[in-house]
């Protein structure tokens, strides 16, 4: 069994390979991280991390310890070289998810855009081994969450109503209000970053992935030429490993 790790500014995805098939998912958010924390127990052979929070790689390194007696193996943003032309980029500027993603999408698709929606939202360009670049977008639940500090601006659960997760009318209560804000902003972003793409690159395929990506109803008007994955990054990190290994 391999154990592969992506460590996420909000969540901790810990994902067993079982050769090519990924068999189970434990997901930790970021600040339940504990040294101490008890995994799956199962025989596992090998561990990888790809993380964009540096400062959990110790307590990460000891948990896999405590529970694995393996010292995991941390990828780096060179190991992507071999995939990818990066020589415009600044590697240490670059998130490791981003190419783990990107290297998702090269595999299973060769060109195409991909948005992921996380802690911040990310769309990315694809084109074999050439990464056009990056676009990248503060998070809109980041944003509610300050909103939530106010007075007057509670959300009272807005995530958790599914009933508002296409809604864009006016709101008569400040949940809905906010509901409909959130989702003129999340649409619009998607939209234009679609039309961009479309009248720049000719380009009309997209991947989405990410948590936050299940409240997008919306994106079913785009269904002829959009996707949902899960695990994008985790599969991403599994490619590179694949031939890292041979």
């Amino acid at each position: 069994m391999t154990l592969i790790i992506d460590a996420g500014n909000t969540n901790i995805k810990l994902g067993y390979f079982d050769k090519n098939k990924l068999v189970d998912l434990v997901i930790i958010p970021k600040v339940n991280l504990s040294a101490q924390i008890k995994l799956k127990k199962c025989l596992v052979s090998e561990c990888y991390i790809g993380t964009v929070v540096p400062s959990t790689n110790a307590k990460l390194t000891k948990i896999i310890k405590n529970n694995y007696k393996l010292t995991p193996i941390f990828l780096k943003q060179k190991d992507f070289c071999k995939h990818f032309n990066l020589n415009k980029f600044n590697l240490d500027e670059i998130g490791i998810d981003i190419l783990g993603f990107s290297l998702f999408l090269q595999k299973k698709y060769k060109k195409i855009l991909g948005i992921s929606f996380g802690t911040a939202t990310f769309a990315v360009l694809v084109d074999n081994k050439k990464i056009e670049g990056v676009i990248i977008a503060p998070s809109i639940e980041t944003s509610i969450k300050q909103l939530n500090k106010t007075e007057l601006t509670k959300t009272s659960g807005f995530y958790q109503n599914k009933n508002l997760y296409n809604y864009l009318d006016f709101g008569t209560n400040t949940t809905k209000a906010i509901a409909s804000g959130t989702n003129h902003l999340t649409q619009g972003l998607v939209r234009n970053i679609l039309w961009y793409v479309n009248e720049k690159y000719h380009l009309h395929k997209c991947c989405i992935t990410g948590g936050k990506a299940n409240y997008l109803s919306f994106l079913k008007n785009f269904k002829k030429n959009t996707v949902y994955k899960d695990n994008c990054v985790l599969w991403g990190y599994k490619f590179l490993i694949d031939n890292l290994t041979k």
